[in-house]
């Protein structure tokens, strides 16, 4: 068997040389994208269970409002 081994021998190879830096700031930046789109979802979530919450209230109640007046 030959102890050299082709470049198509299985493992992928990287031409390109990325600095650690370069990486560091890809994978930031990549969290931070994740972390913006889990807020903006918690946000239309909460907002959907607060407007549903507040029709289910709004319904029971609003007999006894229209009275009070």
């Amino acid at each position: 068997m030959n102890s050299q081994q082709s470049p198509d021998a299985g493992e992928p190879t990287d031409d390109r040389h990325e600095s650690p830096v370069d990486l560091a700031r890809a994978v930031v930046l990549g969290l931070r994208d994740t972390w913006d789109s889990m807020l903006a979802e918690g946000r239309r979530a909460a907002k959907a269970t607060h407007d549903r919450r507040w029709r289910d209230f709004d319904s029971r109640t609003k007999y006894r409002r229209s009275r009070g007046r």
